[in-house]
């Protein structure tokens, strides 16, 4: 359904231009949840608003393409993405205070968006009820309230509505419950998992919240300075990390049920790299208890990851000591390491277009499909990390 290819995305701000996604290639399921997680500023926004096309102004896109059924949105004329809109595919914001406009009653935005994309009404009017009472929201209290008189859990959920009035394939959910309480959270997490189920709803699901991903996701992307670290099944990335900069996520969260003695939650040494000045190699080098040689001298492309070990043929440990784990690293002998097949020899990267010539695309793009091009497969499990090359 939906394919992202070698995406590289930038900003131009007064310094120079930020490489906020840099060869990006991620293939997203039909009906299932895909979670998108990583530091603030690692790129996850920027990934979805370029699949909405809703960039920032500075934004530009370097390459790539987003396929959407074959059909490349960075190709789409801007009333295409229109209608791509809101029909193909929706996203629910974070702070709903600020998708609402305050002047507006909820019912009548709703119908707005509906009317905007030439629905029929009568046909709206009952959906809009219908969709409000699946989100255990009470048609009366809602449809004739403005959004400063709903509670916070209540426009959330009034958005979550307000995205499936046209019934979209694809849902994108921006940090739905950052501004909620534990409890609202748990609630509205339920509320997706139930309306995901039913509709079998493509979702791309944007969190820092690990317990959420474990709680929602099929599949988990981890993204680290603006490069895809690692993808996988949720039950295997969870159960069994590959990128160490995985491990450290899972490392930091509190054990509820007790740890081990002598263990307990760590936090990643560090800060993420300058996005102006990135180094040489692989940009969590700086941070990784792991980090060789190699880590210095090349960018380290996807390796399948399931049933790989580390150097040395061992496992890599979730949780040890940093100096133990540098130990591991630099282990030289040990058994054979089990074959990684690198992505890099079967992908060719997409050339970079000419910006003028992109928007003389955009601007003389007939209203039928734009531009079509063959999907490449990735698989289901990869890892951008050295430790998984052949030593």
């Amino acid at each position: 359904m939906l394919q992202i290819q070698d995406l590289s995305i930038e900003y131009r701000i007064s310094e120079g231009s930020l490489p906020v996604i840099r060869n990006v290639s991620l293939d997203i399921e039909p009906g299932r949840v895909t979670a998108l997680i990583g530091e603030s500023g690692s790129g996850k926004t920027t990934i979805s608003g370029a699949v909405l096309g809703l960039m920032a102004p500075n934004a530009r896109v370097l390459g790539g393409q987003i396929l959407w059924n074959g059909r490349d949105l960075l190709r789409m004329s801007p009333e295409q993405l229109r209608r791509f809109r809101w029909h193909a595919a929706a996203v629910v914001f974070q702070a709903a205070q600020g998708a609402f406009s305050p002047t507006l009653t909820i019912g009548q935005q709703m119908l707005d968006v509906c009317a905007d994309h030439g629905a029929v009404m009568s046909d709206m009017l009952t959906r809009r009820e219908e969709l409000l009472r699946r989100v255990r929201l009470e048609p009366s209290r809602v449809i004739n309230a403005y959004p400063h008189q709903l509670s916070g859990g209540m426009r959330q959920r009034a958005l979550i509505a307000m995205s499936l009035m046209l019934q979209p394939e694809l849902l994108i959910l921006d940090e739905p419950t950052t501004a909620l309480d534990l409890i609202t959270q748990s609630y509205v997490f339920d509320i997706l998992a139930e309306l995901q189920r039913e509709h079998n709803l493509t979702m791309i699901f944007i969190t820092h919240d690990l317990a959420a991903v474990a709680r929602l996701a099929d599949r988990v992307a981890v993204l680290y300075a603006g490069s895809l670290a690692e993808v996988g099944e949720a039950d295997n990335v969870f159960s069994d990390p590959k990128h160490p900069y995985t491990q450290g996520l899972l490392d930091s969260v509190p054990d509820l049920h007790g740890s081990l003695p002598g263990q307990r939650a760590r936090s990643i040494e560090g800060l993420p790299p300058d996005l102006l000045r990135l180094p040489s190699g692989c940009v969590f080098r700086g941070r990784c208890p792991h980090a060789f040689q190699l880590c210095a001298e090349e960018v380290p492309p996807l390796y399948t990851a399931r049933g790989a070990v580390g150097r040395g043929g061992r496992r890599l440990p979730l949780s040890t000591d940093a100096p133990e784990r540098q130990a591991e690293s630099q282990a030289g002998g040990g058994a054979a390491l089990a074959p990684a097949q690198s992505l890099a020899s079967g992908f060719q990267p997409t050339p970079t277009p000419d910006p003028s010539a992109a928007a003389q695309v955009d601007a003389e793009a007939p209203p039928g499909p734009p531009h079509s091009a063959e999907p490449v497969t990735f698989p289901k499990e990869a890892v951008a990390c050295h430790l998984y090359a052949q030593p």
